[in-house]
This record gives structure tokens, C-alpha cells and sequence, in this order.
């Protein structure tokens, strides 16, 4: 009976070491030492590594923006232009007025009989009104700019020098 009651001690022994070390594991005990005077734990110390030691290998992504830049333009005026040309009137032979489908009403006003048609006589026409040109120096257009760059493992943010 003696052997049976050391079996039955040892299984619980052996039943209580691994529900102890399931336990240990559990809550962080990373040794469990077994001495003469009973069981004694021992605790690891924290794994968390002391934040001036951690490093990252930073990897920056551009943070980019659509800046739109409106066309820069200008105005040149330019002024009427003119030409002479040649027209042809009826002028008076006496006093060269010039009597275009009026030669009677001229005769019956001053007396003057005589005419001459088709005399050619120079006059100054307009040949374009002022205009204002809008000149672009440059077109518009929109940029992509990157002011910052973000590291995707950390997400440290660092200006970019333009």
C-alpha cells in the first residue's frame, strides 16, 4: 500500500508542478525552481526594450498636395490704325467744293455751273479700332508639392526642404 499511496503522491506532485508552471507561464514567471524548502519563483525581468534603445529604419513617404497656379497674363493696347486712300468725288471747277448728289442745289446757291466728276481725292479711313491684347506669360497649372514626408513604420512626420 505504501507503493500505491508514493504512486498517488507523485502523480499530485507531478499535477500540482504542471498546473504551477501553466500558472507561471500565464503571469509571467519565468522559472519556477523546485528546493528542499518548497517551490520558488523567479520573474524575468520586462522584455519591453527601454524606448531610447528602440530604433526605427524610417521609411518616408512624401505627403503631397495639388497647388493650383493661375495663368499670369498681361495687356498690350494697341492703338487705331489709318490709311489714305483714294476716292473719287464731283468737285466744283470754281470754288473745288466738293458737291457729291448735290450739284444742283450748289448751282442754285452759288451760281457755279461747272463741275468735274471722278476726281480722285485723298482721305484718311480707319482701318482698325484700338484694341486691348491679353498676352499669358504663363499658362496655369497645377503642381504636386511635398511639404512633409511621413515614415510609415512610426509615423514620424519631418518637413521637406523645398
Amino acid at each position: 500500500m505504501n507503493t500505491t499511496n508514493n504512486q498517488i503522491q507523485t502523480k499530485h506532485v507531478i499535477f500540482i508542478t504542471c498546473a504551477i508552471v501553466l500558472l507561471a507561464i500565464s503571469v509571467g514567471v519565468s522559472a519556477i525552481v523546485v528546493t528542499s524548502t518548497g517551490l520558488q519563483r523567479q520573474f524575468a525581468e520586462a522584455e519591453t526594450p527601454d524606448a531610447q534603445t528602440q530604433t526605427c529604419t524610417h521609411i518616408f513617404q512624401p505627403d503631397t498636395k495639388l497647388v493650383h497656379h493661375d495663368a499670369v497674363t498681361y495687356e498690350v493696347q494697341h492703338p487705331a490704325t489709318y490709311e489714305t486712300v483714294s476716292v473719287p468725288h464731283t468737285v466744283c471747277n470754281i470754288c473745288n467744293e466738293t458737291i457729291d448728289g448735290k450739284t444742283e442745289e450748289h448751282r442754285a446757291l452759288t451760281g457755279h455751273s461747272g463741275y468735274t466728276t471722278n476726281v480722285p481725292i485723298a482721305e484718311t479711313h480707319q482701318k482698325t479700332k484700338e484694341w486691348t491684347e491679353v498676352v499669358v506669360a504663363n499658362e496655369a497649372y497645377d503642381e504636386l508639392v511635398t511639404e512633409t514626408e511621413t515614415c510609415t513604420s512610426c509615423g514620424e512626420v519631418r518637413a521637406v526642404e523645398q
